[in-house]
């Protein structure tokens, strides 16, 4: 639950610091690929841009997950942003044809290729 606060704190704190071009958000697959970018050279650059980035594509993961949880697809109870992001990283490589999708669609679709809901009465 803290993890949820902390990203919109975050991000009204850096927000003041940087210019209106680091702030766009992301908006198809094209841009989570950014997104999925940052959080990987993050380790070796931190940087306020990839701190946006990786804030942005974090919230939208734990947004999903929220929303789409027994709707559209079955995630398990100890699931981590991590592993999401990894699903997403792997969905947006085997799916080329679909990066000019919106990013949301495609978190969804990758949630709903590696959990999908279980059917009733099974």
């Amino acid at each position: 639950m803290k993890r949820i606060f902390l990203i919109p704190i975050l991000l009204c704190i850096l927000a003041p610091c940087y210019g209106q071009q680091n702030l766009r958000r992301s908006e198809t697959g094209m841009d989570l690929v950014d997104c999925i970018n940052a959080y990987d050279s993050a380790r070796t650059n931190p940087s306020a841009d990839n701190t946006l980035k990786i804030g942005f594509v974090m919230g939208l993961i734990e947004g999903v997950q929220a929303a789409g949880q027994s709707r559209f697809f079955s995630t398990p109870d100890n699931w981590t942003v991590v592993q999401h992001i990894e699903i997403l990283r792997k969905f947006l490589r085997e799916h080329p044809d679909k990066l000019n999708e919106a990013e949301s669609i495609l978190v969804i679709r990758s949630f709903m290729e590696a959990y999908p809901l279980k059917q009733a009465g099974s």
